[in-house]
């Protein structure tokens, strides 16, 4: 039976506004895939406004189109390994509402979801007009390991907009959210090697089998101590227990 994960696109706002912001298409549901390729294109937004009381009849809108890509691959424990590749296609400001005054401009600052790298900064100063901010930015690569039952809640980027002169602000997380949906999975127990050192059957040159009616079958489990529905067991306190991933490596 193939072995999933789940994906979904994810934002996140803070702002000192009350103007409106999201995603489109607007689904941040959970997606079931298999090992393998993937991708989403989503366009994210926030709303900005020179003009009291500050709301959507008299503002413009920012909006930011993203392509993420990426590959899953599963290993033999159930570790999740993602390789995702963002690109920004496009930083737009358009769907004009009312009359509102172009100044004060704003300052956009794109980065990672650390903030430890600057994809680009960008002066708009005129936030009544609509036109391009930026054309196609190659964010790059990373790799996010999730082990089971890990749900990775990172942004791939942020993107901060700051009204020039003034303390107003909007933070927008940008990207892709993974989770690894599968158990634990693992060989329990250990082996005593020609060292004295107890070696756990779950390394890479261990084993744990036992004899069935058509050879021999591969033990492994997923809670350990935790649950007794997948022999072998061992006694706890509180009665038969599957056997923890034990011993060196």
């Amino acid at each position: 039976m193939a072995r999933h994960y789940e994906w979904s696109t994810r934002t996140d706002y803070s702002s000192d506004t009350g103007l409106s912001w999201g995603v489109i298409p607007n689904d941040t549901s959970w997606h079931s895939e298999v090992a393998g390729t993937g991708s989403a294109t989503a366009e994210y937004y926030f709303r900005d406004s020179n003009t009291p009381p500050y709301n959507d009849s008299v503002s413009s809108r920012v909006i930011t189109s993203v392509t993420n890509t990426w590959t899953a691959t599963i290993e033999a424990n159930n570790v999740l390994t993602i390789v995702l590749q963002t690109t920004i296609n496009s930083i737009k400001r358009d769907d004009i509402r009312g009359s509102d005054y172009a100044t004060p401009g704003r300052n956009i600052d794109v980065y990672n979801s650390n903030g430890t790298k600057v994809f680009g900064t960008y002066t708009d100063n005129s936030i009544n007009t609509a036109h391009t901010i930026s054309n196609s930015i190659s964010v790059g690569q990373t790799t996010i390991v999730l082990q089971p039952g890990e749900d990775a809640q990172i942004s791939a980027l942020r993107i901060h907009n700051q009204t020039v002169g003034k303390t107003s602000y909007d933070d927008v997380g940008v990207g892709v959210r993974f989770r690894n949906i599968l158990p634990k999975d693992y060989r329990p127990g250990k082996v005593l090697d020609n060292n004295g050192v107890w070696q756990s059957h779950n390394r890479d040159a261990g084993m744990s089998k036992i004899r069935g009616t058509n050879g021999w079958i591969e033990m492994r489990t997923t809670l350990g101590a935790e649950s007794s529905d997948n022999p072998p067991l061992i006694r706890h306190s509180d009665g038969m227990k599957d056997m923890r991933k034990i011993g060196s490596e």
